[in-house]
């Protein structure tokens, strides 16, 4: 495998937005579970978030809008990111914590192979120093 695990993958999503002369930038945090969402520069929601979806509800002109983020799954993740106009989905964006898609399953094939061997060599240690 070129390069290593850690720069293969990513953990901070950005996901960018323009609607009626307004941009609305979505930034999400895999490794320190921040969200902010930026209308026009400016934060106007934040928060940290363990859960594998949530919610930020802003005002734009007066009406409300809502950047919806939803992870799917953990380590190999893909984080969708949808702006509403009320309830209304105006836009929706993915990314995949892998930068590229290319020779993903060989990633997944190591992760297993390696956990295989780490398992195998824990039970042999285990097996060993129990007697």
């Amino acid at each position: 495998m070129k390069g290593s695990l850690l720069k293969k993958l990513h953990f901070n999503f950005e996901f960018k937005f323009e609607y009626e002369g307004h941009v609305i930038e979505a930034r999400a945090s895999g490794i320190s579970a921040k969200e902010e969402v930026f209308v026009d520069g400016e934060c106007v929601s934040s928060r940290r978030n363990f859960g594998l979806s949530s919610t930020h509800e802003f005002l734009i002109e007066g009406e409300t809008f809502k950047i919806h983020f939803d992870v799917g799954g953990f380590l190999l993740s893909t984080i969708r990111c949808d702006l509403l106009l009320g309830d209304d989905v105006v836009r929706t964006e993915s990314q995949s914590s892998l930068k590229g898609q290319k020779g993903s399953w060989k990633l997944i094939l190591s992760f297993f192979v390696i956990g295989l061997a780490a398992g195998f060599l824990s039970a042999k240690l285990a097996l060993w120093l129990l007697g």
